[in-house]
């Protein structure tokens, strides 16, 4: 399964039912099927929700935290 790269700086990433809604500075908001992810890393500065969270939890999927400059967190 496919792994999501957050990078853009100040994005927010929200539940929507089933799915993973990414809201960034850049243009309109993407929505992921939870059950699709496998990974989410989060490059820098962005926000998640403890629903998000939950959901990421629920499915299985890892998510990792990494400084801009791609370093753990």
């Amino acid at each position: 399964m496919p792994t999501l790269y957050i990078k853009d700086q100040g994005a927010q990433l929200r539940r929507e039912g089933l799915q993973l809604k990414v809201m960034s500075r850049q243009g309109e908001p993407h929505l992921f099927p939870f059950h699709t992810l496998s990974r989410v890393t989060v490059l820098g500065n962005a926000s998640l929700t403890t629903q998000a969270l939950r959901g990421l939890l629920e499915h299985g999927a890892e998510t990792v935290f990494l400084s801009r400059d791609g370093r753990y967190v």
